[in-house]
């Protein structure tokens, strides 16, 4: 039985620790198995779920970085990332988190704020924009090289005559 997460298309994973790549992300929004925050958000019974989701992220995150503001912005905080981010996924959130944590966005100097977590999210966003458009071209490019070699002379004469026949 699925939980309630994987049920609503929270997660790809049941397992937290499971991050996804990327390219597993990508997978997953092409087959659907997965939705963006501005879906869930539009979705009576999930909006809780993915609003308490988002908030466990996020104050894990300011946690690892010693903030201690985190429990008293953190609503605020999971409202701007909603709105400010509608296509992303819970998942995104997940990969942003383990790249903040392995300082992949820079140093903290001072403190870690909201403002620094939305411009690391900014980052984050970008960077993922161009690494999906990157993985849609190389399926892309896949695809139409198998194409281009599935079709041999006898498949095509084969092609052919199904298609004579068929008027």
């Amino acid at each position: 039985m699925l939980s309630k997460s994987l049920e609503l298309g929270l997660y790809l994973s049941e397992d937290i620790n499971d991050t996804p790549t990327l390219p597993r992300l990508s997978r997953a929004m092409d087959e659907g198995l997965i939705r963006p925050l501005c879906a869930l958000n539009h979705d009576p019974e999930a909006r809780e779920l993915m609003e308490a989701e988002v908030t466990i992220i996020v104050s894990d995150l300011w946690l690892w970085f010693g903030a201690n503001d985190s429990v008293r912005l953190a609503p605020q905080l999971v409202r701007q990332i909603i709105a400010s981010y509608p296509n992303m996924y819970l998942d995104d959130l997940l990969i942003f988190a383990e790249k903040a944590r392995a300082s992949n966005f820079g140093k903290v100097y001072g403190a870690f704020t909201p403002a620094v977590m939305m411009e690391w999210l900014r980052l984050y966003w970008s960077d993922r924009q161009i690494a999906m458009e990157e993985e849609s071209y190389a399926r892309h490019l896949s695809m139409k090289e198998s194409d281009q070699r599935g079709t041999t002379a006898y498949d095509k004469k084969i092609n052919a005559l199904v298609a004579q026949y068929a008027r």
